[in-house]
């Protein structure tokens, strides 16, 4: 893994730290939830500690979008083009929007650097 690489998946799993995302570690087949990273190590619920690329993060592609979904995401965009700039309180409330709801809007999943959530994945 590239250090270009490292450095996406960090800044995609602390993006979306607050809003509980899951990644699996090497050598799990099940999903914990990422809790933090510290002197180099990303810290999952049962409290071990694992190198960055040896975990993946459960993302949802953006063709997994929900119709309802799809309506309020394109309202946003609207909201952004009838201002006529891109003010960055919009584009900011976007990105928030597409963290929390924990799609792959980085490219994480083509790359084999993020695993495509299943369905269920975030109901718990």
């Amino acid at each position: 893994m590239t250090q270009e690489e490292k450095e996406l998946i960090l800044k995609d799993l602390c993006a979306r730290l607050l809003y509980k995302v899951k990644v699996q570690p090497s050598g799990s087949v099940s999903p914990h939830k990422f809790m933090g990273y510290d002197k180099g190590l990303v810290r999952i619920d049962t409290d071990q500690r694992f190198k960055l690329e040896n975990i993946k993060p459960y993302l949802r592609p953006m063709s997994s979008m929900t119709e309802e979904e799809a309506m309020e995401y394109l309202g946003m965009l609207n909201d952004i083009d009838k201002s006529g700039l891109m003010n960055q309180n919009f584009i900011t409330k976007v990105v928030d929007w597409l963290d929390k709801k924990m799609f792959d809007h980085r490219g994480l999943i083509p790359k084999g650097l993020a695993l495509e959530a299943t369905e269920g994945t975030y109901n718990n």
